[in-house]
């Protein structure tokens, strides 16, 4: 379960423990579109057969690139601006 709370990070839980992760502080321009880069993301690192705490952090790094740009569609970002903030380049 991930339970996301805008600037404060999102709520995980396996079932068996739970984590806070904590956001990223930026300086966001936009938030269109970012719940769907969050979930978009999410999903990717949970293709990737990543855990649902690794692909949250990751997930929180994508939307954190996605809000300091203008729009939905054109904030989401690639992967070459999301890996030197989230630094797991094996996604």
């Amino acid at each position: 379960m991930v339970l996301t709370l805008g600037s404060a990070g999102a709520f995980v839980s396996d079932g068996q423990k739970s984590e806070m992760v904590p956001s990223y502080k930026v300086n966001a321009i936009d938030t269109s579109g970012a719940g769907d880069t969050f979930n978009g993301a999410l999903a990717y690192a949970l293709d990737k057969g990543h855990d649902i705490f690794t692909s949250t952090k990751f997930a929180n790094a994508a939307s954190s690139v996605a809000v300091q740009k203008r729009g939905a569609v054109k904030a989401n970002p690639t992967m070459d601006e999301v890996l030197p903030i989230f630094q797991l380049p094996e996604l």
